[in-house]
């Protein structure tokens, strides 16, 4: 968690001084060598660490967290017409040079220097976690939906391979599963919500109700509070008032309740939710 923090901190820094003020030849460097230092210290830590599968994959989501310098920097509606297409290449761009440059650092021309670093923190390796169950998760979702669970589940899996012997896969138990489409589902409400905001007058009514029909099948998948909360956000976004205090009346009475095992918590963590403050919301809401 420091790490992410500290990336976090450098990212936004980088963005102030740099990335926003130079020119785009500087812009376009800095995106690049930042998303590909982000993922060679990546691979770094996985083989130094050797860690179970979970915590390989919340490794690589905090990696791609990090990879985004300018991640929550921002307002977006307080960016500036001229200054948007800056602002979603150092958004966009780095992180797709991140999940690329993960497989490419495992290219020969960074052997010879991932052996010398390795040849020193060897010594630190500890064993993998063998997971405990793998099992398919089956559910009707629509075509959007599946396509953006999929995209996860994919760059998850390949992720969770990177290091499997040759002929195997990695399994992972039912729940972390879950909460891996979960997640997904999630990402794809937000996404609703960022069309929402760029295209305010396109169907405003059938984005919200695709993003609260989303966002309910995630907590049936998975069930964290917070995103009963969520849910409760989009209705009020709707202007039902009525079923957003439900719904947050719903997510006190769940997370009054609520103990987070090892997956919870680890999904939790990737979400940056602030539970506190969440709940502080939510009873403010109900007065």
């Amino acid at each position: 968690m420091a790490s992410t923090w500290i990336g976090r901190k450098v990212g936004w820094a980088l963005s102030r001084s740099l990335l926003y003020t130079t020119s785009w030849a500087v812009c376009i460097f800095l995106c690049l060598a930042w998303a590909t230092g982000v993922a060679y210290a990546l691979r770094l830590f996985v083989l130094a660490t050797q860690p179970g599968l979970l915590l390989k994959l919340f490794g690589y989501g905090a990696g791609a967290y990090i990879s985004i310098p300018n991640y929550g920097l921002l307002d977006e509606s307080s960016i500036p017409e001229y200054g948007k297409l800056r602002h979603d290449f150092i958004k966009g761009v780095p992180m797709i040079v991140f999940n690329h440059g993960v497989r490419c650092v495992r290219l020969q021309c960074f052997q010879r220097l991932t052996g010398a670093i390795m040849s020193f923190l060897d010594k630190f390796t500890s064993k993998p976690q063998l997971p405990k169950s793998c099992s398919e998760v089956k559910s009707d979702f629509t075509q959007e939906e599946a396509e953006a669970i999929n995209r996860s589940l994919k760059m998850h899996a390949s992720i969770a391979n990177t290091d499997a012997p040759a002929g195997t896969e990695a399994c992972i138990p039912i729940k972390a599963k879950n909460a891996i489409i979960a997640q997904a589902l999630a990402q794809y409400v937000g996404d609703l919500m960022l069309g929402l905001q760029r295209h305010s007058n396109n169907q405003p009514a059938v984005l919200l109700d695709k993003a609260v029909k989303a966002q309910m099948k995630a907590y049936a998948i998975h069930n964290l509070p917070v995103y009963l909360f969520e849910v409760a956000r989009l209705f009020e976004r709707a202007g039902d008032v009525a079923k957003a205090k439900e719904f947050f009346r719903q997510f006190l009475t769940a997370q009054s309740t609520f103990q987070p095992d090892r997956i919870d918590t680890l999904f939790l963590k990737q979400t940056g939710f602030d539970i506190s403050s969440a709940i502080t919301a939510a009873k403010e809401k109900l007065r």
